[in-house]
């Protein structure tokens, strides 16, 4: 009877000391702490450990272990804003609260596009495939196609619109990826396959191995895929905008490759990487970050910096609330210009 209660009660101060440390662990300084040792040790875009560190104690010394959950929040959103990453993440589900880094770009970007406008003024025979795909005809000769995602994995869905809009007939196509949000992994390529003109390198990816600033994978190389059919050869104008993150910036880096396919519009997000898992706070709040650094051949990046494009256009709100899409018709006159093709 001694032995079981003796157990009991090593059980009860086991159980005890483990309250302890979860309501210690629970504090905002520990919160705080934790968000950040967290990033410093698999998060992919830190610069060295100096910009890390500098980044914690600049805004740990405005927390106390009692700071109130909303002090807490600032301080982690504010972290998180100054790695202007739109990768990073933070979610608090009860108060159905997001945080995204460095999107003000995005949200500007949101009010000057209007898919129902193109749809509207710019297409004839519009036409769905899928719910990520809308195409149509800016004029007898170019081809229109919109892509809101890369999000599905029947590749049928392409394969329907790209017969829909009859390339064989066309002399040109603009393919838009504005305010297009990503996808998954490898999608890009399979898309990229229809217009591919060669196999070489296109971009190198490491993934984040270590604690240490600079600990990365060995690079794996990536190449343009073999073309696939239906495949379309003719000059192609690729539109993007800081809404264009993610697997769309990926897709963009296959396009603008090829010789034949020119890039207007504004730079994409510079959010190229994979993201992590969901990662779990103390309190509950849960985050996601970059764990992977996307290079081109020479060694330089676009991670958030975003991808330019070859001419630059914008438009802002009040051409959208005019009718006018400028970044369209500048790829509509791009092509008058250089090909001969309206």
């Amino acid at each position: 009877m001694f032995r079981i209660l003796s157990l009991f009660s090593l059980l009860l101060l086991a159980l005890a000391c483990q309250s302890d440390l979860a309501e210690a662990d629970s504090d905002a300084l520990s919160i705080y702490d934790s968000f950040h040792q967290d990033l410093k040790s698999h998060y992919a875009g830190f610069a060295n450990e100096h910009q890390a560190d500098s980044l914690y104690y600049s805004l740990r010394k405005n927390l106390k272990a009692n700071s109130s959950d909303a002090e807490l929040w600032q301080a982690l959103c504010s972290y998180a804003d100054a790695l202007n990453d739109e990768h990073i993440k933070l979610y608090r589900d009860a108060e159905e609260e997001i945080f995204i880094s460095g999107d003000e770009g995005f949200i500007a970007s949101q009010q000057a596009f209007s898919l129902e406008l193109i749809a509207a003024d710019y297409l004839d025979n519009a036409g769905l495939s899928g719910d990520m795909l809308l195409y149509g005809e800016l004029s007898p000769k170019i081809a229109y196609l919109y892509v809101a995602a890369l999000l599905e994995e029947d590749e049928r869905y392409l394969i329907n619109a790209l017969e829909a809009l009859d390339l064989d007939a066309k002399s040109a196509l603009v393919i838009d990826l504005r305010q297009c949000i990503g996808g998954y992994d490898g999608l890009a390529a399979i898309f990229a396959a229809h217009f591919s003109r060669h196999q070489d390198l296109v971009f190198r990816s490491r993934v984040k191995s270590g604690p240490g600033a600079h600990q990365f994978s060995t690079a794996e190389d990536y190449k343009s895929p073999a073309p696939s059919s239906p495949h379309f050869a003719k000059p192609i104008v690729f539109l993007t905008d800081r809404g264009t993150v993610s697997e769309a910036e990926i897709l963009s880096l296959y396009l603008r490759s090829y010789d034949q396919v020119h890039h207007i519009g504004n730079s994409t997000a510079g959010a190229l990487s994979m993201v992590s898992p969901a990662r779990f706070l103390a309190n509950g709040w849960r985050y996601e970050y970059s764990i992977q650094k996307i290079l081109q051949p020479d060694g330089s990046s676009f991670e958030k910096l975003g991808i330019k494009p070859e001419i630059n256009i914008k438009n802002n709100p009040s051409n959208i609330q005019s009718g006018k899409d400028l970044v369209l018709e500048g790829a509509i006159q791009f092509l008058t210009e250089n090909y001969n093709i309206n």
